[in-house]
């Protein structure tokens, strides 16, 4: 997470850097320095020796500064070849600092024992230091002197009757400590080794120290900007005295100043949302499943050969997949950031590609058909140039020569044909081309994104939701405009196969679906953009990406799948053919139908009479929305394609000859007879 340090924290932060003074010129009272440096202080002093019976007592000595024998001295410069250094490891960019988190520290020091006193005594390869992380508040304190007399009483003080009070594992977390004030704020002194790496002692060797402390400021510290530097202490004994030496490192952190702040109220997903989007996928997730289920049982049904199995049970595994992944929209794990927006924007891509992809092949099927009396003129008109090029454009994908070098084959037949063959293969390969550029776009997101969980927290860093990591507004965009695009190709082909028999034009239901699903993505996706904001519940915004991802496909299955489900159940009577099939037939071809089940009648007589000449069958009753028998419409376009021949030859100022008008009368009887078998149901 970031977090954004405030004007005061800025200004304070500049000061110390004005402050700074080289160490060549430091000066200072006694007891220390009321300046900071750019370079590590160091001050030396005399302490009183002791037997090792009293080491506890010297030690516990050197922090309270009672057995000081002489008050330190700030040297001009630090000794010769040694160095001291505070490094944070995991504060932010900005140098913020939240209370009850915990934050690590690295000191190192090094130095020559000889450069700082030839008389040191060393009797093994390792002395003890101590070190300390210490805070003073800049706003009261200014520059932070570390040998400040701290002996007033403390909140959460340490007890210094503990003989382990100095003994200190990496990793371990330290509470700081602070006085009343609030002012001065410090972690308890950490000894740890001060060493050479050579097998003897010798002072001409460099000697190091290194360790990482973690500190945990307790809550309660008062937001303010801080200066921030390690502490250090080095105790030797001297050659022929009885007095010791002391040698106090000090250095500030890089940034000199660091920002003390209470940590944000962070939003999360609450476990009634989780409970009832779990709740919420599990009962639609079942009805979907169930349709899938009920599909792939049914599939030789003619209602479900009409309306394409292969590609029904594909469009449905979709919407199953994008309701059965709806838990992704849930911010509580870093993978569910990851294959969210691919697996739900492919899925409803793939569920609008489908639909074009049946829409195509019905019209491709039947476009020969549906011009029939038309005497070949295309539309003219803007729309009539953009039908025919978007067709254009969705046949050359359909026939991608890289994949499958398929054209469409017409029939051999003198006669114009009726229909043309369309493969399975070359919808399968629409639908993928037309899903190939979502899935493009989300391969690259993942490769390039981290999509990961991140607290987005507010101006004036005191509220936080956790939410995914979010792409760039420019991709979200692009993705939904991606899965927008094949559902308005769906609405353009519809309205263009708008003659298509009535059991084969789904017109009514894709302009249904299409319009409902857009008023929810604009209504969901506006609302996440209107409430783009760190205040705005994380339930909310699940919410929405839910309605998303759960009501689209929903709306999509109870438009286009279920009432081919429910017409199943109700074991209506279908008047099918064999339009699908893989043998091309023309308009004089016979067409026999078989009965796939639930009631599903004949659309030739028994007997096998030819549709060149009158069915002598028995009467059809139809109800409501039922689909006109296959012979009907066969004679319907029969006469449509006479009239058109004879209009022409009419307009052309030619006679009609005894034979044109024997064909009309003919065509037209057989037509009223298919009309005169036709029952109407008014009980529905």
């Amino acid at each position: 997470m970031k977090f954004f340090p405030s004007g005061s924290f800025l200004f304070f932060a500049a000061i110390s850097r004005l402050l700074v003074l080289p160490g060549g010129k430091a000066e200072g009272p006694a007891w220390g320095s009321s300046f900071g440096s750019d370079e590590p202080l160091c001050w030396t002093s005399s302490i009183a020796t002791s037997s090792d019976a009293e080491i506890e007592e010297w030690e516990s000595a050197i922090f309270d500064n009672v057995r000081q024998l002489s008050p330190p001295e700030l040297q001009k410069e630090c000794f010769e070849s040694s160095g001291f250094s505070v490094q944070p490891l995991n504060l932010d960019a900005e140098s913020s600092i939240l209370t009850t988190k915990e934050y690590t520290f690295r000191i190192e020091l090094q130095a020559i024992p000889k450069l700082i006193n030839e008389n040191i005594i060393l009797n093994s390869t390792f002395s003890r230091g101590y070190v300390r992380l210490l805070l003073c508040d800049a706003l009261e304190r200014g520059f932070c002197n570390p040998l400040n007399d701290l002996r007033q009483p403390l909140i959460n003080a340490v007890d210094t009757s503990d003989t382990d009070r100095y003994k200190y594992t990496q990793g371990d977390s330290l509470t700081a400590l602070m006085d009343k004030q609030g002012s001065v704020v410090f972690s308890r002194w950490v000894q740890w080794d001060f060493k050479t790496n050579k097998t003897e002692p010798n002072i001409e060797d460099p000697y190091t120290l290194t360790v990482d402390i973690t500190m945990e400021l307790p809550k309660g510290t008062r937001r303010a900007p801080y200066f921030f530097l390690g502490h250090a202490v080095l105790t030797f004994d001297i050659e022929n005295q009885e007095e010791g030496l002391r040698i106090d490192f000090a250095d500030a952190v890089p940034d000199n100043i660091v920002q003390v702040r209470d940590p944000p109220k962070i939003d999360k997903v609450s476990d009634g949302m989780i409970i009832a989007v779990s709740v919420l996928i599990g009962i639609f997730g079942s009805i979907a499943l169930f349709l899938l289920c009920f599909i792939i049982i049914y599939r030789k049904h003619a209602v479900m050969k009409l309306s394409q199995a292969p590609f029904l049970i594909g469009f449905t595994f979709f919407n199953l997949v994008s309701i059965a992944f709806s838990f992704t929209n849930l911010p509580v794990q870093d993978i569910f950031c990851k294959i969210h927006d691919p697996i739900i924007f492919v899925s409803l891509t793939a569920i609008g590609t489908i639909m074009v992809a049946r829409t195509w092949r019905v019209y491709s099927t039947l476009s020969a058909a549906l011009a029939f009396g038309q005497n070949d003129k295309r539309s003219e008109g803007f729309i009539g140039n953009v039908s025919e090029g978007l067709v254009m454009i969705l046949d050359f994908l359909a026939n991608f020569p890289f994949c499958w070098n398929v054209t469409n084959q017409t029939s051999t037949s003198t006669r114009n044909p009726l229909r043309v063959k369309v493969s399975e293969r070359q919808p399968v390969m629409l639908a993928f081309m037309l899903t190939l550029p979502q899935i493009v776009l989300q391969t690259i997101c993942v490769v390039q994104d981290s999509h990961s969980l991140f607290v987005e927290l507010n101006d004036d860093l005191t509220y936080g939701r956790e939410l995914c990591e979010m792409s760039k507004m420019s991709i979200d965009l692009a993705a939904v405009g991606i899965s927008a695009v094949p559902c308005l190709i769906a609405l353009w082909l519809v309205w263009i196969a708008k003659d298509l028999p009535s059991i084969l034009n789904e017109k009514d239901q894709v302009f249904s679906t299409s319009g409902s699903c857009m008023v929810v993505a604009i209504i969901a996706f506006t609302l996440m953009l209107a409430l783009n904001e760190p205040t705005t519940p994380v339930n909310l915004v699940v919410f929405l990406k839910c309605l998303m991802s759960i009501g689209i496909p929903m709306i999509m299955l109870f438009y286009i799948t279920w009432p081919k489900v429910k017409r199943v159940l109700s074991g209506e009577k279908v008047i099918a053919s064999s339009l699908f099939s893989s043998r091309p037939q023309s308009f004089g071809d016979a067409t026999d139908s078989t009965n796939t089940g639930n009631g599903a009648d004949l659309a030739e007589s028994e007997n096998g009479h030819s549709s060149n000449r009158p069915s002598f069958v028995t009467s059809v009753k139809l109800k409501q929305d039922d689909p006109l028998p296959l012979s009907f419409e066969r004679s319907s376009l029969e006469v449509y394609k006479l009239l058109g021949h004879l209009s022409q030859r009419c307009g052309e100022g030619r006679a009609l000859n005894s034979v044109e008008w024997k064909s009309l009368q003919v065509e037209i009887a057989r037509l009223k007879m298919e009309v005169d078998r036709i029952e109407w149901d008014d009980d529905v």
